[in-house]
């Protein structure tokens, strides 16, 4: 079973985030801004700034790009044909890890693949990005 994290209200936000990146609740004046920006941006979610999807396997990477920039919002049926002619049996495997790491979700009410706002910003690229793939 997989949880969708609520996201801190602005003022828990800022304040995690400082201790985070400053080790202390008393931040330079000059940084607020900024802090407020990326606040805003993570939705309530200040550490997912911090998140990486470093820690997945190479073809978890690719799967988690291919959903971001082609296939958000596709149904998970359509999404696992389509894939499977590359990951092969793999794609659920590789599905099941992005959605434990809650980097896309599955909506249930339609089945649809989508992902948390936060990652909005980095799908700018079209479906046409390089993917060099060892086959």
């Amino acid at each position: 079973m997989t949880y969708e994290i609520q996201g801190l209200n602005e003022k828990e936000s800022l304040n995690l985030l400082n201790w985070k990146a400053f080790k202390t609740n008393i931040v330079n004046s000059r940084y607020t801004n900024i802090l407020t920006r990326a606040v805003t941006y993570a939705f309530g979610l200040p550490l997912a700034l911090e998140i990486s999807f470093d820690v997945l396997g190479k073809e978890e990477q690719n799967v988690f790009l291919d959903i971001a920039y082609c296939f958000k919002g596709y149904t998970l049926m359509k999404v696992t044909n389509i894939l499977q002619v590359y990951y092969r049996r793999c794609i659920k495997y590789h599905i099941g890890v992005l959605v434990e790491n809650s980097l896309i979700k599955i909506n249930w009410c339609d089945n649809r693949v989508t992902m948390h706002d936060f990652y909005k910003g980095h799908e700018q690229r079209n479906c046409s990005r390089k993917v060099t793939r060892n086959t």
